[in-house]
């Protein structure tokens, strides 16, 4: 029962070029925005003196031993992998001294989850504290508030007091389907979390944005992989989030590295915005062309 504007053949044929090109414009920025994010790995290897193996798939690689008395706490085959070990190997040769995750925190924890519908939780957040879990850090490393639980102050305060969040402390999600993402908490006001993130308070003088882009990149999740089981819901425990390896340049060093590095994702970020302006600039003028043509 819709009623439907139809212009006459060529005002439709002209709608639709019209904006298939918005599209392909759409498109392309993506795409620059898309090459712009890509280069950041390379960017920050090369910067650390790092030259990362090629993944070898072939069986002469995926079949090997190893000597017992060579195994770690790991006696799964995945975590001893020969890609792992070469991998690390040029982690090691690089310009700057590799040290643990541990060492340069003074806290590595995580939270727990309320019981889902219990009266831990509020309705929003003039009443609550924010709640994060895994999925509100989105592949950016942003916080998505849009889908954002709260709970009651004084539970943040008494059974959840050991996993509130500080302004910068490092977030990870260790669980599921986003396990490996990494974001910051920039803001002032009081949040927790849950049991799917591990929290990392690091210590004075690390360039906390430094160790955020490392964990992102191909050396952080070199960690992340090795230590992830592969099972049907990959997860990391505190423990082992500890050992994360991270390559430690100078702070003036990191500070650099993460400049630029924001540098560039505040470029590939106002691309994907011209993108999205370009396509409702685009309908705007398509709705003004049919109802033009339909009066």
């Amino acid at each position: 029962s819709l009623e439907i504007p139809l212009p006459n053949l060529n005002k439709q044929q002209e709608i639709v070029e019209y904006i298939n090109t918005a599209y392909v414009q759409k498109r392309a920025k993506e795409a620059e925005a898309q090459q712009l994010l890509n280069s950041i790995d390379g960017y920050l290897l090369k910067e650390l003196g790092i030259t990362m193996p090629n993944i070898n798939t072939e069986l002469t690689d995926r079949v090997f031993y190893i000597n017992y008395c060579d195994l770690s706490n790991r006696l799964d085959p995945y975590y001893s992998l020969n890609f792992f070990q070469k991998s690390f190997e040029a982690v090691h040769s690089g310009k700057y001294p590799v040290v643990s995750l541990k060492s340069l925190s003074t806290l590595i924890t995580s939270g727990i989850t309320p019981k889902s519908g219990g009266d831990a939780y509020v309705d929003d957040r003039l009443n609550g504290i924010p709640f994060v879990r895994s999925g509100n850090i989105n592949i950016d490393g942003e916080l998505d508030f849009n889908d954002l639980l709260y709970i009651r102050p004084d539970v943040h305060k008494t059974i959840m007091k050991s996993s509130q969040v500080r302004k910068n402390d490092l977030m990870i999600a260790i669980v599921g389907a986003t396990i490996g993402q990494v974001g910051i908490y920039v803001f002032d006001d009081e949040a927790n979390i849950n049991q799917a993130i591990a929290l990392v308070r690091l210590k004075d003088g690390i360039n906390v944005e430094y160790i955020k882009e490392l964990i992102k990149s191909s050396v952080g999740q070199l960690s992340l992989n090795r230590l992830k089981r592969p099972v049907a819901r990959a997860n990391i425990n505190l423990e082992e989030i500890a050992t994360i390896q991270v390559v430690l340049p100078p702070y003036d060093i990191q500070q650099k590295i993460a400049n630029q590095i924001q540098c560039i994702r505040l470029q590939a970020k106002a691309l994907q915005v011209q993108g999205k302006v370009i396509l409702e600039e685009a309908k705007r003028k398509v709705e003004q062309m049919i109802i033009g043509e339909s009066m």
